[in-house]
């Protein structure tokens, strides 16, 4: 399908417009925002799309708002052989027309043009591929789903070396999917209808099998209700052993807990024993501590005033060093300054003769700088002066090359004349031919007339060249002498020469950007002129406001090894100083050891007199109130008083022990659960006689009977209808996996003739390393790999999206080669860069050499790198 003309009256907002597509290359449609640029798209679906009677809301909604008004769309268009004009009127004065106007003439109107419209474009558009190709307003990131356009599918087959696309196969699998999915999920699971089939089979298998035991249960309940019976006259005779064997027990009981008390009280006893007995003792284990503790500090006080005077003599010794550290360290810290001063003057010598080499480079930096600025200045001036570009220069070439083959078939229609001179004079139209010319081949563009002079003359008509090809070869002179006039050239060579003037000048331009970034080094411009300044005005300040502690160094080597002898020196002198500092800080150090060593023997000597005091007072005191035999007395007898009661405790335990206390607790709580057990029991089975006697007499055995049979019937239905649906159900999952696994099969073949097409045009966008990763399951890309390095399509930015989008639907559109309808492009490319855009117009360029492109846009630059664009203004 090729579209030739659009008109549109009343839609949405456009009052009237028109566009003439170009019959070859691209069509670019450009306009402000809100200039109608989408309207005229939208204009071409509604008109294939709804009759013009129709309600629906997207016809409502083309009428101009606040106008009673009829929405007019007419088409001029060819599909194979036929060219046609097609125009509906909507909403107001509806109107359908279609005029066939080749192969032959002829005119339909209202539904029978609609219908025949409807004929044409099913037998030779593919409405799935074109609508595939196209892209909408914000959905150019947006792949495009391809699956069953079929002149893309029958081009992926032919390129996969298969038999040929069958689009009934392709129907079939669809209807059986349709069977398939009515027993099954997407995933294979079976799904609600399969599944409650089963259910119904075990809720009835259930249902009956509850019923039958159910049955089984009341029969058996008659049985369990004499047994019952009998069971409770034997539990009412078990009730009066246990109470005798109670009484026994209880009183074996008693006896325990009277010897248990008495033992109490004994313990009680010895407990006070023992108290008063720890009393004592730790009154006699003081007496004994104080008494330790005198003779301890005596001991502690002689050997402190033993050694407190070997302290003292040492304290003087440390005083006089620390005096002849301190004079050592004044000596040294003030050569350390001196040699500190020369430093740091030499190394400000050595930063002088350093800024100077540097205020040297930047003035190279700058020269070199200045130079690369005038030859951009010339450069662009270049620029501005040439208007050849590279896609003009091919265009040249390909229009000389197009003129040379018209020319080569116009020379061929005309006649052509071979002469061979054996003697005598020859003259071509009046002009004598040079004598040693003998062989001629001549090409009638106009009336010859051959003389052998005396003998024969001869004239030969030019007739005439096909009219179709003398038209061509004038259109192709008059667009190669437009595109002369464009650029400003007046033939190839001067085209190639200023297209080769162009790009050494563009390249000039690049090299100056890298000139600039290598000389600046991060600075701008004026920074550099400014910091040149600065050291031109520094250098001379700093020799004239120079100490005079030591001469200036000749040279920059000079002064960097009287800098580094002069750091040398002073790390040197510093390296003394610190030393001697250190030796003032061991002395000191030595010296306030000794000093608090001294203090802490005379404090703890002070510290032990006043314990010593103490003591001798505390045990003055003890013994004023008790002497030591008198406690010593009262210590024994403590201890006889607590063998006694210990004594009589053990007789008391042993009587207890015979009696074993715990199995006659034991004994007696046995009896007393077995009773209480024994009464459960009884109630349980009076409760368990008066529950059977009601259940026998509320439900008899011959109802339940009944009910058992009805449910084994409903059994048998609910597994027939499963049965029957599971056939059916195993049918369509056989044909299913079987078509499914062809057909997955036949897409992977298509994997790879698709991948070539993208990663061909994908590396004119990305680059060489460029590659697409397709997934067989909808042909769609799933990956992109640059670089060595794999992203996923949903991964990658908005700008990336819609141009390997848009080189996706370029693969699909030269793979079907001259079946690719129109590609309608609506704002694309919105977030591709500059140097992409560059690449993404030789992708559609290659679209446009066999498909129509029509592109909508409010920013043209970014389709000017197109070759061959026809532009249509909007708005």
């Amino acid at each position: 399908m090729r579209l030739i003309r659009l008109r549109v009256a009343n839609f949405r907002g456009l009052k009237e417009a028109k566009i003439d597509f170009a019959p070859q290359g691209a069509t670019l449609v450009q306009g402000p925002n809100e200039s109608g640029k989408t309207s005229l798209k939208d204009a071409i679906g509604l008109l294939f799309k709804y009759k013009d009677n129709s309600s629906r809301e997207e016809i409502r909604d083309i009428q101009p708002v606040g106008e009673d008004v009829g929405t007019d769309v007419e088409l001029e268009a060819t599909c194979g052989d036929i060219r046609f004009v097609y125009r509906k009127v909507f909403n107001k004065g509806k109107k359908t027309e279609l005029s066939i106007l080749e192969p032959e003439s002829r005119h339909f109107t209202g539904s029978q043009a609609h219908e025949e419209a409807e004929r044409i474009l099913d037998e030779s558009l593919d409405r799935a591929l074109f609508d595939a190709l196209s892209v909408h307003q914000g959905r150019g990131d947006l792949q495009p789903d391809v699956h069953g356009c079929e002149p893309l599918m029958k081009a992926l087959e032919k390129a996969a070396g298969g038999g040929g696309y069958d689009h009934r196969a392709q129907s079939l699998h669809e209807l059986i999917t349709d069977e398939y999915l009515k027993y099954y999920t997407q995933t294979g699971r079976e799904n609600r209808d399969l599944a409650a089939a089963a259910e119904r089979v075990d809720e009835a298998r259930l249902r009956e099998e509850e019923l039958r035991t159910a049955l089984s249960h009341l029969e058996s309940q008659v049985g369990r209700l004499e047994e019952l019976k009998k069971t409770l006259v034997g539990l009412q005779s078990q009730r009066g052993d246990l109470e005798r064997e109670r009484t026994r027990r209880k009183a074996d009981l008693d006896a325990v807990e009277r010897l248990e008390r008495e033992l109490g009280d004994g313990r009680l006893e010895l407990k006070a024993a023992e108290g008063v007995l720890r009393a004592v003792k730790g009154e006699s284990e003081e007496r004994g501590r104080l008494i330790e503790e005198e003779n301890r500090l005596l001991r502690e006080i002689a050997d402190v005033e033993n050694g407190l005077a070997p302290v003292t003599t040492g304290m003087d010794a440390a005083e006089k060093r620390v005096k002849t550290a301190m004079a050592v360290l004044e000596e040294l810290r003030g050569k350390r300054e001196i040699a500190e001063q020369i430093h740091r003057l030499r190394q400000c010598d050595f930063s002088h003769f350093d800024e100077s080499l540097r205020l040297d480079s930047m003035k190279k930096r700058k020269a070199r700088i200045d130079d690369a600025m005038i030859q951009a200045d010339e450069a662009r001036d270049t620029l501005a002066r040439i208007k050849v570009t590279r896609g003009m220069v091919e265009e040249i070439v390909a229009l000389e090359r197009e003129t040379s083959k018209l020319e080569g078939r116009l020379d061929a229609a005309r006649p052509h004349v071979h002469l061979s001179r054996i003697e005598g004079d020859l003259s071509l139209n009046g002009e004598d031919v040079p004598k040693e010319r003998n062989q001629l081949e001549l090409t009638v563009h106009e009336d010859l007339q051959i003389v052998v002079p005396g003998r024969v003359e001869i004239r030969i008509s030019a007739g005439e060249a096909p009219a179709d090809l003398i038209k061509r070869h004038r259109k192709i002179k008059g667009k190669l002498a437009a595109v002369f006039a464009e650029s400003g050239v007046a033939n190839l060579e001067e085209a190639f020469a200023a297209s080769d003037r162009r790009e050494k000048a563009e390249a000039t331009l690049t090299g100056y950007k890298q000139i600039m970034d290598d000389n600046l080094n991060g600075l701008d411009y004026p920074e550099l002129a400014n910091r040149i300044a600065h050291l031109e005005a520094a250098l001379p300040a700093y020799l004239e406001n120079r100490s005079d502690l030591c001469e200036m160094a000749t040279g920059h080597d000079e002064a960097k090894a009287l800098r580094d002898e002069t750091e040398n020196a002073f790390h040197e002198a510093d390296r003394l100083f610190l030393q001697a500092q250190r030796g003032l800080d061991r002395a000191r150090d030595e010296r306030e050891t000794i000093r608090q060593s001294h203090i802490d023997s005379s404090t703890r000597a002070r510290e032990l007199h006043r314990n010593l005091d103490l003591a001798r007072e505390r045990l003055a005191s003890a013994r004023a109130a008790e002497p030591d035999d008198a406690l010593g007395l009262r210590l024994a007898a403590a201890e006889r008083e607590a063998k006694l009661v210990t004594d009589k405790l053990a007789g008391g335990e042993a009587d207890i022990k015979a009696l074993d206390p715990e199995n006659v607790r034991w004994a007696y709580e046995n009896v007393l659960a077995s009773i209480a057990s024994l009464e459960s029991r009884r109630d349980e089975t009076e409760r368990e006689i008066v529950r059977l006697e009601s259940a026998l007499d509320a439900r008899g055995e011959h109802d339940l009977f009944e009910e058992y049979q009805a449910e084994r019937l409903r059994l048998e239905e609910a597994e027939q209808e499963n049965v029957r649906l599971r056939r059916k159900a195993e049918a369509a999952k056989l044909l299913h996996d079987v078509l499914s696994r062809h057909s997955d099969e036949t897409r992977k073949r298509y994997v790879l003739p698709l991948k070539r097409e993208v990663d061909r045009l994908g590396k004119m966008v990305f680059g060489p390393s460029f590659e697409a990763t397709i997934q067989y399951e909808d042909l769609s890309v799933s990956e992109r790999m640059l670089n060595g390095k794999s992203v996923q399509f949903k991964q990658l930015s908005g700008g990336a999206r819609e141009q390997l989008a848009l080189v996706y639907r370029a693969a699909c559109s030269t793979m079907a080669g001259s079946e690719s309808p129109p590609v309608i492009l609506d704002d694309a490319l919105g977030y591709t860069d500059e140097n992409r855009l560059l690449a993404m117009g030789t992708v559609l360029a290659k679209i446009a050499r066999e498909a129509q492109v029509v592109i909508f846009t409010c920013a043209p630059d970014r389709y000017k790198n197109i070759g061959n664009v026809r532009v249509v203004e909007v708005g």
